[in-house]
């Protein structure tokens, strides 16, 4: 083990006797320090030379010069992390390994793009943007299998910047949707189009490279996760005034947990300020999410017997993602934003909601233990499975008896912060 703290932990309860004979000679004293030594020395080494190489890897990967090197640069570095894990077995680790890799290849594929638009005649980047992570990626809780998970927002055009490659372009893809003539296209459109091709290229190059396409369609492809900063603020007002609307209430709920991984910061603050002071301002709004998020179902059915799918490849299984994980961060993040806390990771949230005295210490430590059980089990189902897919399923006759009381303890407490959240009364009396 590389960093196992357990170490010391195992030489002190060997040793214990010893370290308290008084009539150690400092010969006898000298030995055993050296033996502590020596294993702290290996497991350094051995940590050490795992920084060395992913460090190298990401470093890599921030200025590598095709999609084809990326693509590689994540398959090693990924392969390191999971050995990493499968020692260690250290969630957080992992949270923070995938995110720094995540990060620069997003940002370099966002590069490379910027040059590809430049390049086909469309010009150099016009005004600035921020690309933004939301869900699992958004909050720093990075896996194995993450999907595209993304929003853009963009300053307006303050001058004509469209070439005529990208004037000609957006004029054709407006005819083909009927929605304009040539003459109802201007800077307006041609800023929205160059972002939208933007995008289409950058989503296209990270499937490439190993991050699948959102399946819920959070990405700017798609016109309610783009535009400029004017017409977000515009839409926010829209969801909570008029029937009309692109944004519902959930989608406010993902809004919240936006990161920026490249450009204007104070763009998306921009967006996020506004989502934050939407939802904590608008009780209807807080009132018709958290009736969701208490409903969520968990996998803890009577008399404590888990729920288990009955037919298909996953009979006799359940999914720790939809039926744990989910609605433990769901309300974690609910009853953040009822406090006004402004952090995204749900391990950070639960600190913060202790800080504030909302929950006691104690169920601080259950509620993230919780966390970290269920996202150990995603993550081994994960590397099970080869990365191909986030199936998330766990049978409860491969766990021994210890995983499987956990697992109990952690769907039980999921359960009991759904009823604080409904009830907003204490779980238990802070201290």
């Amino acid at each position: 083990m590389s960093l196992d703290l357990s170490i010391v932990e195992n030489f002190i309860s060997q040793h214990h006797s010893g370290i308290k004979d008084g009539i150690l000679t400092r010969h006898d004293r000298y030995r055993i320090l050296s033996e502590l030594r020596e294993h702290l020395d290996r497991s350094l080494v051995i940590h050490e030379s795992f920084e060395d190489n992913l460090g190298t890897i990401i470093q890599a990967a921030r200025g590598a010069e095709s999609y084809h090197g990326l693509k590689e640069l994540r398959r090693r570095a990924v392969s390191e992390i999971q050995n990493y894990f499968l020692e260690e077995k250290t969630v957080v680790d992992v949270h923070d390994l995938l995110g720094s890799l995540r990060d620069a290849v997003t940002a370099r594929v966002l590069t490379l793009v910027e040059k590809e638009m430049e390049e086909e005649g469309y010009g150099a980047v016009p005004v600035d943007y921020c690309w933004a992570a939301v869900g699992s990626d958004g909050r720093d809780e990075h896996t194995f299998v993450t999907e595209q998970k993304n929003l853009l927002v963009f300053s307006e055009a303050e001058s004509s910047f469209a070439t005529d490659n990208l004037r000609s372009a957006c004029i054709q893809y407006h005819r083909k949707l009927e929605a304009r003539t040539k003459n109802d296209v201007g800077p307006k459109e041609f800023l929205d189009y160059y972002f939208w091709l933007f995008s289409e290229k950058v989503a296209k190059r990270l499937d490439f490279i190993g991050f699948s396409r959102s399946a819920g369609g959070i990405m700017p492809v798609n016109e309610k996760w783009r535009g400029p900063l004017s017409n977000w603020e515009m839409r926010l007002e829209e969801a909570l005034n008029t029937a009309e609307k692109s944004i519902d209430p959930m989608d406010l709920i993902t809004l919240a947990d936006a990161r920026p991984i490249k450009g204007s910061v104070e763009l998306l603050s921009g967006v996020t300020g506004k989502v934050v002071d939407l939802l904590r301002n608008n009780e209807t709004v807080m009132k018709d999410v958290t009736e969701s998020v208490v409903e969520m179902p968990t996998a803890l059915g009577l008399l404590g017997r888990f729920r288990l799918e009955t037919t298909g490849e996953n009979g006799g299984k359940f999914n720790v993602r939809l039926l744990g994980w989910d609605p433990l961060i769901m309300n974690v993040r609910v009853l953040s934003l009822r406090q006004g806390i402004n952090e995204t990771n749900t391990v950070k949230r639960i600190k913060a909601l202790r800080e504030m005295n909302v929950i006691a210490r104690e169920v601080e430590e259950e509620l993230t233990e919780a966390y970290l059980v269920f996202m150990r089990l995603r993550i081994t189902a994960q590397i099970e499975c080869d990365g191909r897919e986030d199936l998330s399923y766990v049978d409860p006759q491969t766990l021994d008896a210890e995983d499987a009381f956990s697992l109990r303890k952690a769907m039980g407490l999921v359960e009991g912060l759904q009823k604080y959240v409904n009830e907003l009364r204490p779980l238990r009396q802070a201290v």
